[in-house]
């Protein structure tokens, strides 16, 4: 026999040899066999295994699964050190009275007084009408004997005006503008200084824009006599002044 149908012969023992080993593990009961869970209804169930071997009935339990539901957490209060939560308001065991305040507890006003009237008992002694400001206007003296000395002024800004390019449409028809827009100019200065003419001592001082707001009209008054002298400056303002000052006293 040669070598080839010897192979051939020895494939096809190895080959029988496999077949029966399998074909006998197959037919051997096992001692722990494998046990098949099947579906199951409601109820009580049977454990169910190949036919060469067979259990006795036993009853399964299913296990009882938790089941969650999500909520929205309920929020705790939580006490900050040193602090406690009110929880329900307090009870009163006395009686409350209302009580109207009294006069000196009232807020006061702290807008500023409108000038006084000035018209009775007290005469001009300087004024300006609509005075352009461009640096600073001649200095005004006055021996004050009687006081008050009060000064009345009002600014007027110079009105500048910008040219505003714009564009816009009529239902469908394009039109195009220069506007003017009038405006104050923020560059506006006024200053009313009341000096000490002997010293050159700055008594009181008062004005419009910068330092001073841009509040008008605005008052001035003197209240201790001396003989004093009025500097008035300005830019870009007008200005309407009028100095006033008892007679008695301080007119012959």
């Amino acid at each position: 026999m040669d070598e080839t149908n010897l192979s051939v012969v020895i494939g096809v023992i190895f080959l029988i040899l496999i077949v029966n080993t399998t074909m006998l593990f197959s037919l051997t009961p096992v001692v722990n066999p494998a046990v098949i869970a099947l579906p199951v209804q409601e109820g009580p169930s049977v454990l169910q295994t190949t036919d060469s071997f067979k259990s006795s009935p036993a009853p399964i339990v299913n296990p009882v699964i938790p089941v969650t539901t999500a909520t929205s957490p309920i929020p705790v209060p939580v006490e900050a050190p040193g602090q406690k939560i009110a929880t329900d308001p307090p009870e009163y065991y006395v009686t409350m009275e209302p009580q109207e305040p009294d006069e000196d507890d009232l807020p006061q006003i702290i807008q500023p007084e409108l000038p006084r009237q000035t018209d009775v008992g007290y005469v001009t002694i300087f004024s300006l009408k609509n005075q352009s400001l461009f640096d600073k206007q001649p200095r005004v003296s006055f021996n004050l004997v009687n006081p008050p000395l009060i000064i009345e002024y009002n600014v007027t800004p110079f009105t500048f005006s910008d040219i505003k390019y714009v564009e816009y449409k009529v239902l469908s028809t394009p039109h195009d503008a220069n506007i003017l827009v009038d405006r104050p100019y923020e560059g506006t200065w006024v200053k009313v200084v009341v000096k000490d003419k002997i010293t050159g001592e700055i008594v009181q001082e008062d004005g419009f824009g910068n330092v001073f707001g841009k509040q008008t009209p605005r008052e001035m008054e003197i209240y201790k006599t001396g003989n004093y002298v009025f500097e008035i400056s300005g830019a870009y303002a007008a200005i309407d002044l009028t100095m006033k000052v008892k007679k008695e006293g301080n007119i012959p």
